[in-house]
């Protein structure tokens, strides 16, 4: 699995595309919060993450374009708004919930939101730091 940008190139890659859809990347893009605890994860999820989430989404009165008001997940608990959308906690816990999605969905390229308002421009670096360290190397193959 990779991390980060999906390279495009160019009529060739959409053409494949085409041909063979087992030939495309599949990436998923979740917001991340990484820390060396548990408690610390969901503390700095819930203060920095949690704080778009009613406004944006409103559990089932946002309006999507595409999907309509059909998503109607409570917005007020990191645990149920953050079920399949986010991805929180230890470097190991990451790895598992990461290692879900790849499994689940066939994904092979993983695109990290990191960084969200507020948020402690230290932590943000630690985060980094996590993910080069210990999250990344789990997916080498």
């Amino acid at each position: 699995m990779k991390f980060g940008f999906i390279p495009t190139e160019g009529g060739g890659f959409y053409r494949a595309a085409l041909e063979d859809p087992g030939a495309v990347p599949r990436p998923l893009t979740r917001e991340v919060v990484i820390a060396e605890t548990e408690e610390r994860a969901r503390e700095l999820a819930e203060r920095h993450l949690m704080i778009n989430y009613p406004e944006e989404y409103g559990g089932g009165t946002w309006n999507h374009p595409l999907i309509g008001k059909a998503d109607a997940t409570p917005v007020g608990a990191l645990d149920e708004m953050g079920r399949d959308r986010f991805v929180i906690g230890t470097p190991e816990r990451c790895v598992e919930q990461i290692r879900g999605f790849r499994d689940a969905f066939g994904v092979d390229h993983f695109i990290c939101r990191l960084y969200f308002p507020g948020m402690p421009h230290e932590h943000i670096m630690q985060e980094l730091r996590l993910l080069a360290r210990e999250v990344m190397p789990a997916f080498a193959e």
